[in-house]
């Protein structure tokens, strides 16, 4: 059992993935905040963002920077809202 702190609300779960090459997630946070349900996804590296976009996902994206065990938004990422096709 690990001594990190749990995000606030409830429902928190935490599946660390292991760091070992070819796997682009190193750890997945789920966890219920009012009445939104947060995944948090670490990755290796900042392509795999684009590429969750690019697949349909309507998501509000924030980098994440470690510093000395806290977390600080590094950045914000909004995803670009494609056209709709009609047919």
């Amino acid at each position: 059992m690990s001594s990190t702190p749990v995000p606030f609300g409830h429902g928190y779960a935490e599946i660390p993935l292991g760091r070992s090459k070819g796997k682009p997630i190193k750890s997945i946070h789920v966890y219920q905040l009012e009445e939104a349900l947060n995944i948090d996804l670490e990755f290796e590296d900042k392509s795999m963002i684009e590429m969750i976009f690019r697949i349909g996902v309507s998501a509000s994206v924030k980098l994440l920077e470690n510093k000395d065990g806290d977390y600080h938004v590094r950045q914000n990422i909004k995803p670009k809202l494609r056209p709709t096709r009609r047919e």
